[in-house]
C-alpha cells in the first residue's frame, strides 16, 4: 500500500492494494495450492478467507474507490503483474529463507525508500 499511496489518495491506494492482494492470493493458490496441508487449510485458510470477505465488504461500504478515466490502469496492472512475478520467482528460486533474512531485506528496503522520500527523489 505505501507505494500506491505515493501515486493515489490513501482511500484509493487502499482499494487498489486490496485488488492486487486478492489477485495475487488467487495466483498463489493456483501456484502452490496442490501442496497445501489440508488440515492447515481447514483450520486457518477457511477462517482467514471468511474474515477477508468480511473485511472486503466493510471496505466496500466505506470505499470511495471509483474507476474512471483518471484511474491509472497501467500502474494497477504493473503492480499486479509484479506481484505475480514475485510470487512465481519466490516459489521457484527461494526454497528456504529464514525470517531473519526477510527482516534484514525488508529493513534495508524501508531505509532506502525513506531516504529517497526524504531526499525528494520519489
Amino acid at each position: 500500500m505505501p507505494v500506491f499511496a505515493l501515486f493515489f489518495p490513501v482511500e484509493v491506494a487502499i482499494g487498489l492494494t486490496a485488488i492486487v492482494h486478492f489477485l495475487n492470493g488467487l495466483f498463489k493458490v493456483g501456484l502452490v495450492g496442490r501442496n497445501a496441508d489440508r488440515k492447515v487449510v481447514l483450520y486457518f485458510g477457511i477462517p482467514a478467507a471468511l474474515a477477508a470477505l468480511v473485511g472486503a465488504a466493510v471496505l466496500a461500504l466505506q470505499s470511495t474507490l471509483t474507476f474512471d478515466r483518471n484511474t491509472n490502469y497501467l500502474l494497477l496492472a504493473s503492480a499486479t503483474v509484479s506481484a505475480f512475478i514475485g510470487a512465481f520467482l519466490g516459489n521457484r528460486l527461494l526454497k528456504k529463507i529464514t525470517m531473519d533474512a526477510v527482516r534484514w531485506i525488508v529493513s534495508i528496503m524501508l531505509i532506502v525508500i525513506s531516504v529517497l522520500l526524504g531526499a525528494g527523489i520519489i
